[in-house]
């Protein structure tokens, strides 16, 4: 895919109205530096939206901080709205400078940060690059990722805002978000047992996790599993440490958030996806590339126990989907009921199910992934007693 105005080696160049527009909202501000730092930041937007509308990505100005007059005199701000998504930040460098200042008021609640530099007469601009998210103030421009990346990152974001408006939304009065039930549910975040106990209170402690996620890789610790297949398992499943190898260090960045994206992006094993999805949901749960969770609390449904089913959804490419069906016991019970089974059956045949054991788990679910359009069920069953709920992708 090419962009074919927005090469970082093509020339764009600044409407007199953009500048016009960005001289009266500096105009507004109380000294020169600041009245500069918004003039920039104004041009910035304006340029990326006219990139943005050519390629038929649909933006509002009247959504951004960038257009409050109140904001702009308060904070650097230079997001713009991409509706139906979120908001991009849009920061603006001179020519020759090696890094682009991003300030710590946006480094949450943005969907991507596009670096645009301004020539010196403010006539002339370049898109440089993106990074799908910022852990520093000073954002090296040689680590950006080429705006062609920039569609393929909005893509599987769209796909996932429809999935959840068309399916997730359309149950609202049932479905909550996850959070609803904090403290009454295991939230299972890794089930490495080397991990099982490490906290992200330390930049050493996170690193180690993301280490183990892309050792796994490597190691054969989690069999990668076709596309098209269910994969069940239950609570607290065996695996190894695969600490130390070399690779690892070499294949992901030290912005922990980054690397987490990469993996749920591009790796091709569902499992190492979720682990990856659960490590951000715990760092940053309302990073945009976390997918979405939903979750029902079905009651006194099923043999007497109380259970809550989450469904956790992550957009892939080519209008695909994976999707996370997991039953967890609610409140003070701890195991859900051996036999107690949860089952996945698509439209054309397709099934999944898995059990819990004798012993008891703590939760027990299935991966699957699917296409837009396409329909599935998910029954939760044991001894005659069965829950039923539909959905389309």
């Amino acid at each position: 895919m090419t962009i074919p105005i927005c090469s970082p080696k093509t020339v764009v160049p600044i409407h007199h109205s953009d500048r016009q527009t960005a001289e009266n909202f500096a105009k507004q501000q109380p000294t020169h530096k600041q009245a500069d730092k918004v003039y920039r930041n104004t041009l910035a937007v304006m340029i990326t939206k006219h990139c943005l509308d050519i390629l038929e990505i649909p933006s509002d100005l009247s959504e951004c901080d960038s257009w409050n007059p109140f904001s702009r005199l308060v904070s650097d701000v230079a997001d713009l709205h991409i509706i139906d998504l979120g908001r991009l930040e849009c920061r603006p460098v001179r020519p020759g400078e090696e890094y682009c200042y991003v300030p710590t008021d946006v480094w949450e609640d943005r969907i991507g940060y596009v670096v645009v530099q301004i020539d010196s007469s403010c006539t002339e601009a370049t898109l440089r690059g993106f990074s799908v998210s910022v852990n520093s103030e000073k954002l090296a421009l040689s680590q950006l990722q080429p705006l062609e990346q920039l569609l393929i990152h909005l893509t599987p974001i769209k796909l996932m805002k429809t999935w959840v408006n068309n399916i997730l939304d359309r149950l609202s009065n049932t479905w909550k978000e996850i959070g609803t039930l904090s403290g009454l549910i295991y939230e299972p975040v890794f089930t490495f047992p080397a991990l099982q106990h490490i906290a992200f209170d330390t930049p050493e402690r996170t690193e180690q996790i993301v280490e183990q996620l892309y050792a796994s890789q490597w190691s054969g610790n989690l069999k990668s599993n076709k596309p098209s297949s269910f994969r069940g398992s239950v609570g607290s499943p065996n695996g190894k440490s695969q600490f130390g190898n070399p690779k690892v260090k070499d294949a992901f960045p030290p912005d922990f958030p980054a690397a987490l994206v990469n993996l749920i992006q591009t790796t091709t094993n569902e499992e190492i996806r979720w682990k990856a999805a659960e490590a951000l949901w715990t760092i940053n749960p309302d990073h945009p590339a976390t997918g979405v969770r939903r979750v029902l609390d079905l009651g006194l449904l099923i043999a007497e126990q109380h259970m809550a089913l989450m469904v956790g959804v992550l957009p892939l490419q080519d209008q695909r989907v994976s999707i996370l069906a997991r039953l967890y016991p609610l409140g003070q019970q701890t195991r859900l009921l051996p036999g107690l089974k949860l089952v996945v059956l698509g439209a054309d045949g397709s099934s999944g199910e898995v059990a819990a054991r004798k012993s008891g788990d703590n939760y027990i679910q299935l991966k699957f992934t699917g296409k837009l359009g396409e329909r599935f069920s998910i029954n939760v069953c044991l001894n005659g007693d069965n829950f039923t709920e539909y959905f389309m992708i």
